[in-house]
């Protein structure tokens, strides 16, 4: 019966509320009545929505609104004037604010407390009034509570009042108001959510007020709207005396990405470098209280990389760079990390990022992607897109296909809309404690109204914070949006569970350009400066570091902190530039003087140096310019680090002249390190063997003349022999 009973309830309010599009993410309806006069009319009376007699009940101790003076501590006034109707003189120099209430969500409590400061800056005011006014009819649209905060519409229904003394010229003082919960105009539990409340100040012909929320519980039994918060925090950049580098997040946005981890619903965003610190991830992983979002390293725009016309290689280095595969320190932390979630920072998400990140879930903005009905609720989060038509395509979550966050149905690409009011509510600037204390209120209220508008069918939300943000009131807003009864938090990484089904939206613009982002042409340059260096770093023993700076150098070119920082951008480009060139001119030919080959087969010497800190592998290659030189293969060489080798290079000669012949240096890859160098060798093949024949003559008359010379010799001595013999014998035949 319960059950039944909310169901009527529902149905009553429906048709209690105007006939508009009640979502709080549509467009509130034009306002023709802009006039002052219009307005002030409007302001007397409440808006559509209110329970019957509830507008026109009135208390024997005060008036309704401020419409009728019933009470000598009543204002006598018709209505209160808007902003617009006061001066701006009176308005700067005589303030209210309103700055904070206790309990700003009214539950089983016995009194409200309202807290604020007065300010005059120039005239001494006394017998200052203040009227207390609450509106007794709970809004059900946020352009309602938009319009009460902007003061408007009707006021509220008069509670109180009180009196100041004085307030002197240039002071700023305290007051509190307290009210019992009884005297509030709060009546069918039915009615719970965002009340507006007002204070009056007056004293002579000098007044003020200031608006702001409070939420009524009054235990109404709904079905909480799940809600999921994603914070980003990454590196960013930096201009130093060694170029522009990536750098970390201050302490600050540290110690608030720390404490938003540790809060049931948050899903925290990190930047790639900042996972691979030890410290960050071991101090992460203590406090986490679900998976983690990976970013690119250099929080890279994914975005603009997508609008690039030859992106190339950099939506393959963004997801490697936000791979678990390549997150060791992270892993080893025990993060869980989820690779699979983008996060464009862009005005309106177009069909060329969808295309270019087709297999990543999309968190994105939701601004121009309305549902594709009118609808009288603010719908799921999750929508799937086309990416050849950019159509809405029919997904349902199927458990049983795989990894949570899977959906079966038509092919395509998973899109988690970010719901507008609450992100922007998120990432607002407070200038004062009353403007922080309205964007708090303000996002109770989204969350109560979205909860309102289906209260027996829970639906998924998602909300974004800023990027790298470390104002402490951003962890108030996340627990003002997910602390309350209405709300149950929600993991990013079951967002698409939870929705069920995917909601059908308006079909995505093919191009939305984003100010700032890398160009085409600076992209260019950076592909050949890292191009030119493919064959030194294939050359190297290790090129692990070279490849991953060169990578990180790319990204970092592409970061989305540089959309505001086309200097640094382009400085960052020269760097890479140079050096490039620095590194694929580091291994060079040294000249030599021209080389004499005088034999058919020789080994020609080639002096190759190296400025690297590194031993380089090459392969040293001759190209002569003529065909009377020839050359098999090259060589295979180990230049040592920082020095120099000689390398010799057999060829053969096949005649005689001069040949020009240019070295060539190459990678074990076959791309060239360095062929600007060419030797002049003269090739002198035919000198061998006409030195051997001349030598052979030679040796040849030398060897006559010497054996003629021996047997010349040989007969004299044979004679002198035979005539010493003769002279004997006569002596002694004598």
């Amino acid at each position: 019966m319960k059950r039944f009973a909310q169901v009527i309830a529902t149905v009553l309010m429906a048709l209690a509320m105007p006939a508009t599009i009640f979502g709080s993410e549509a467009a509130a309806a034009p306002d023709t009545a802009s006039t002052p006069a219009a307005k002030l009319a409007r302001a007397a009376e409440p808006l559509p929505g209110t329970p019957l007699g509830q507008a026109t009940a009135v208390s024997p101790a005060a008036p309704l609104g401020r419409a009728t003076a019933l009470s000598p501590a009543a204002p006598l006034s018709p209505a209160t004037p808007n902003a617009d109707d006061l001066q701006a003189e009176d308005v700067a120099d005589f303030q209210i604010s309103i700055n904070d209430l206790e309990p700003r969500v009214v539950t089983n409590h016995d009194s409200v407390r309202i807290c604020g400061t007065l300010t005059s800056k120039s005239e001494t005011l006394k017998d200052i009034q203040l009227n207390l006014y609450v509106r007794g009819d709970s809004m059900v649209t946020i352009p309602q509570t938009d319009a009460y905060l902007a003061g408007e519409t009707y006021a509220g229904d008069y509670i109180k009042s009180t009196k100041i003394s004085e307030l002197k010229a240039g002071q700023t003082r305290d007051f509190s108001i307290t009210v019992p919960t009884d005297d509030l105009p709060f009546m069918s539990d039915f009615y719970w959510g965002p009340r507006g409340l007002e204070i009056t100040a007056s004293a002579g012909d000098m007044e003020a007020y200031d608006r702001t929320l409070l939420l009524w519980d009054s235990g109404y039994e709904v079905e909480p709207t799940r809600l999921s918060v994603v914070s980003m925090i990454s590196e960013s950049v930096i201009d130093t005396s060694d170029g522009v580098v990536s750098t970390t997040p201050t302490v600050a946005q540290k110690n608030l990405a720390m404490k938003l981890a540790d809060t049931n619903g948050v899903t925290l965003a990190v930047g790639a470098g900042l996972l691979e610190s030890e410290q960050f991830s071991s101090a992460l992983a203590k406090v986490s209280n679900g998976p983690i979002i990976s970013l690119p390293a250099a929080d890279a725009d994914v975005a603009g990389i997508a609008h690039l016309n030859e992106p190339s290689q950099l939506p393959r280095l963004v997801k490697d760079s936000k791979s678990v595969r390549n997150l060791d320190v992270a892993s080893d932390a025990g993060l869980e990390i989820l690779d699979s979630f983008v996060i464009p920072e862009i005005d309106q998400l177009d069909l060329q990022t969808v295309r270019t990140w087709a297999d990543q879930t999309i968190i994105a903005r939701g601004t121009g992607l309305g549902p594709i009905e009118v609808l009288t609720y603010d719908p799921s989060t999750w929508t799937r897109f086309d990416t050849d038509t950019g159509e809405s395509v029919a997904a349902t979550f199927s458990a049983d296909e795989g990894e949570a966050g899977d959906g079966s149905g038509d092919a395509g690409t998973d899109v988690l809309i970010a719901h507008n009011t609450l992100t922007e509510l998120l990432g607002r600037r407070a200038h004062s404690p009353d403007e922080e204390l309205d964007i708090q209120q303000m996002i109770r209220a989204t969350t109560a109204v979205i909860t309102r508008q289906l209260p027996n069918q829970a639906r998924t939300m998602v909300a974004l914070t800023s990027r790298n943000a470390d104002e402490p009131e951003i962890l108030d807003r996340v627990n003002a949006a997910l602390g309350e009864r209405w709300v149950k938090p929600l993991n990013i990484g079951d967002a698409i569970a939870e929705s069920g089904e995917s909601t059908p939206r308006t079909s995505l613009p093919d191009y939305v350009a984003t100010e700032g982002s890398i160009t085409d042409a600076e992209m260019h340059t950076l592909q050949e400066a890292i191009e030119s260096t493919a064959a030194m770093t294939s050359a190297l023993e290790d090129s692990t570091g070279i490849v991953t700076r060169q990578r990180s150098r790319v990204l970092l070119a592409s970061a989305l902190a540089l959309r505001q920082e086309p200097r640094l951008r382009s400085a960052l480009k020269n760097g890479v530039v140079e050096e490039a060139n620095q590194l694929a001119t580091s291994v060079k030919v040294e000249q030599s003087a021209p080389i004499n080959v005088l034999d058919q087969s020789a080994r020609l010497p080639v002096r190759v140096s190296s400025t690297l800190e590194e031993p380089v592998n090459a392969i040293v290659e001759l190209v002569p310019s003529d065909p009377r030189l020839q050359v098999d293969e090259g060589v295979e060489v180990q230049i040592p680090a920082k020095s120099a080798t000689i390398v010799e290079i057999p060829v053969r000669a096949v005649g005689s002249g001069n040949v020009l012949t240019q070295v060539k240096v190459k990678g074990p890859n076959g791309l060239i390190i360095d062929d600007d160098t060419q030797i002049q060798v003269r090739v002198r093949a035919e000198w061998e063997n006409k030195g051997m024949a001349v030598a052979a003559v030679l040796l040849g008359i030398l060897l006559v003349v010497g054996i003629a010379r021996t047997v010349k010799r040989g007969r004299r001595v044979d004679m002198v022999d035979g005539n010493d013999s003769e002279d004997g014998s006569g002596e002694r035949n004598e």
